[in-house]
């Protein structure tokens, strides 16, 4: 038997081939397989930092792919954005001479190259993107995170509300995560899904979907506890020892809870959280409780998420006969940029598991919101 073939990140060497990465030149298209019109288009006129596009062009690339803002005479205008994408996959020219221009244009709007990764991204995704800015005429009321509105391809975009709302962020921007949980809320109100698409110092881009998850279990929730029962795990934790981090309980007969603690050492262990949530004398810090008990009641099972990266891995069956679908972080304890945020959704993935930050709340007790790559 020969010797085996090394293996480079589980793949094997010989033969694997990593992803082409664009680096976008400007004076080239970007679909391959797409024909030049017979008639090409003429160039565009600089309008108040906007493009103008004359008709008859001007009618098909509005109505059918919603780019450009109509005029009277059914001429539209086209945002730098607009215009480098339709280069790419409209064949309309670019102002010249093109790499100046295009210096320019990120001087005037610094976020260009992202807006631009976005849109390339959300329009492969066999959506029409719209940028704000566009649309502020028949949307005033848009949240001012917003860089774009979505519908579905081949949808009657012009007469029917947005699907989607688009928010585009680079990996080093902070998170301001009370401010995404309002942004999430009056998106979703609208009936909207929330999409946010984040760039990375190569200029690859990823998008993600913001959700509500259902947390939910079948455990047995200490608020069921009977006034007996209470007073039974009361009697048993009076026999426990404290180690600092860990509750010990020797005696479990008749435990009746069995998401709080763990079988071990022929006893049962319990976090001092978890103890708290009966006995004061474990003394856990005040949000953690919180936090933790109402999991608790909602039927859940947790345990710890460190080898995840987060605080809590949720469990809504019992372990052993299915993985966590959930991992939970509280908000204090949540990345504080969005390269942070991506990598702890992407290993949730990897791990077929769904993160989830946490928000406590002053009407619900708790908010939660999971991030994911759109599918």
């Amino acid at each position: 038997m020969g010797p085996s073939t090394p293996l480079i990140m589980g793949r094997p060497s010989k033969g694997y081939k990593p992803r082409i990465r664009s680096s976008r030149p400007l004076a080239m298209g970007r679909d391959k397989g797409a024909l030049q019109p017979a008639t090409p288009y003429p160039p565009t006129v600089e309008r108040d930092g906007l493009y103008y596009l004359p008709p008859p062009h001007s009618l098909r690339l509005h109505q059918k792919s919603a780019f450009g803002r109509r005029c009277k005479d059914e001429g539209v205008l086209l945002t730098p954005v607009e215009l480098i994408y339709c280069h790419w996959f409209r064949f309309i020219p670019l102002p010249e001479p093109t790499n100046e221009w295009f210096a320019e244009q990120l001087e005037l709007n610094p976020r260009l190259e992202a807006h631009l990764i976005a849109m390339e991204l959300m329009r492969t995704g066999h959506d029409i993107c719209v940028p704000v800015e566009q649309l502020s005429h028949r949307f005033a009321e848009v949240p001012d995170a917003t860089w774009g509105l979505g519908w579905p391809r081949g949808s009657p975009w012009i007469k029917e509300a947005p699907s989607s709302q688009v928010r585009v962020h680079r990996t080093n921007d902070e998170v301001d995560w009370h401010e995404l949980l309002e942004w999430f809320d009056d998106v979703s109100d609208r009936g909207q899904d929330p999409f946010l698409c984040v760039v990375d110092d190569e200029m690859e881009g990823t998008v993600y979907q913001l959700s509500q998850p259902n947390l939910e279990g079948v455990h047995r929730a200490p608020s069921s506890l009977s006034q007996e029962e209470q007073e039974h795990v009361q009697s048993l934790l009076k026999k426990a020892s404290f180690s600092g981090t860990s509750v010990y309980l020797p005696e479990v007969t008749g435990w009746p809870l069995n998401a709080v603690g763990v079988e071990h050492f022929s006893g049962r262990m319990l976090t001092t959280s978890e103890a708290g949530l009966f006995d004061a004398k474990a003394q856990p810090a005040e949000d953690s409780i919180s936090l933790h008990s109402f999991l608790l009641n909602l039927g859940l099972m947790l345990r710890p998420g460190f080898k995840y990266g987060s605080l809590w891995r949720a469990y809504e069956h019992p372990i052993g006969e299915e993985h966590a679908p959930w991992l939970i972080q509280p908000v204090d304890l949540a990345p504080v940029n969005w390269e942070g945020v991506c990598l702890s959704a992407r290993l949730a993935e990897g791990v077929h598991k769904s993160w989830v930050c946490a928000f406590e709340d002053d009407r619900l007790g708790w908010r939660f919101l999971s991030i994911a790559r759109r599918s």
